[in-house]
């Protein structure tokens, strides 16, 4: 018929074909490109904690954590697998989430059977509230330039669960009185900061806070601006594969940057180093640094904006000109070295 496009079939390549090796071309492939998960998944800020963690005499190949509305995130631990889906997969990543007691299990295969989809439909009619999996089946086709199009079917999802969690986020997000609030502060920081060197920042409608993603091949976690009535504040959660790691990574922070930063920063600003965690089962620390002046019924956006810039633009100043280098794997090695002694 003329006038109609040349349509053919798409050339599907498994990821065997593409990637290689399961763990140095799969599970590498999935660490760098997380966006692909987030965007199937519908998940917010899925953000890399670390690769291979050990969980008794197993290894999760990726723990990630996805923003739901709390300050350590939500768990996301992601399981890979080459060729049909089988039991001893699927009872790994059972095995995972249950260390962390709560999160998103991610299995993601290149064949998922029936049986399998079943089960993990099954899991998620059963698990509690806190914990949900989702199955995953990613192919590859030849794109130009030597590239390759990637797509992910969800074949199995945790709806119900996902509902339970959003429903679960800050009641209080949702004021107009603070989303106008953060909108305008955004408006005045987004350009700004980027040109500090904040790889990008973007505004989350419905949570209180804008996110903002570090200096690239700096310190990793993520950052955010949140506004609460009485407080206004720049958080860095830092992410070491474990809380003990995280809290010995905030140590080395503070004795490597503490007196530069808070000499850098305006009269009465607070620096909470430890800010603290929303459960006591969470991987993470955080960094507060906290406007004198109060929170969203207290401050003008343009005086929020004006001081959200000086301290963003000399935090990420100090972590471009000394790069932390491999402080994290330190606090790792201290970490596990402490908890050896105490054994």
């Amino acid at each position: 018929m003329n006038g109609l496009p040349d349509i053919t079939r798409v050339p599907w390549q498994r990821a065997t074909e593409v990637l290689g090796h399961e763990e140095r071309g799969f599970s590498a492939w999935l660490a760098e490109n997380l966006w692909l998960l987030e965007d199937a998944l519908e998940l917010d800020g899925l953000t890399l904690v670390d690769r291979e963690v050990r969980v008794e005499s197993y290894r999760a190949d990726l723990v990630a954590t996805a923003d739901d509305g709390t300050d350590e995130g939500l768990p996301v631990i992601i399981e890979n697998q080459y060729g049909k889906t089988n039991h001893d997969h699927l009872g790994k990543l059972v095995t995972y989430l249950a260390a962390w007691q709560r999160g998103l299990g991610v299995w993601v295969v290149e064949d998922a059977s029936d049986t399998h989809v079943a089960a993990v439909e099954f899991l998620n009619r059963t698990s509690s509230d806190d914990v949900g999996y989702a199955l995953l089946v990613v192919r590859f086709a030849p794109a130009p330039r030597d590239q390759f199009y990637v797509d992910a079917d969800v074949v199995a999802r945790p709806n119900a669960w996902r509902e339970i969690t959003t429903a679960r986020k800050d009641p209080r997000s949702g004021s107009p009185e603070r989303l106008a609030f953060l909108e305008a502060v955004h408006e005045r920081v987004e350009d700004e900061l980027v040109t500090a060197g904040w790889q990008r920042t973007r505004l989350s409608r419905g949570k209180p806070h804008i996110r903002l993603w570090p200096p690239q091949d700096t310190l990793g976690g993520y950052a955010t601006l949140r506004a609460a009535p009485h407080e206004f504040a720049l958080r860095h959660i830092i992410e070491a594969g474990s809380l003990e790691a995280s809290v010995r990574a905030i140590e080395l922070l503070r004795a490597r940057y503490g007196a530069r930063l808070e000499s850098l920063l305006p009269e009465g600003t607070e620096v909470r180093w430890h800010r603290g965690r929303d459960r006591a089962n969470a991987a993470n620390d955080q960094i507060a640094i906290v406007h004198p002046d109060g929170g969203y019924q207290d401050l003008e956006p343009a005086e929020a904006a004006e001081w959200a810039l000086t301290v963003g633009g000399a935090w990420a100043q100090l972590l471009i000109d000394d790069p932390p280098g491999d402080l994290l794997e330190q606090a790792r090695r201290d970490a596990a070295a402490q908890l050896h002694e105490t054994e």
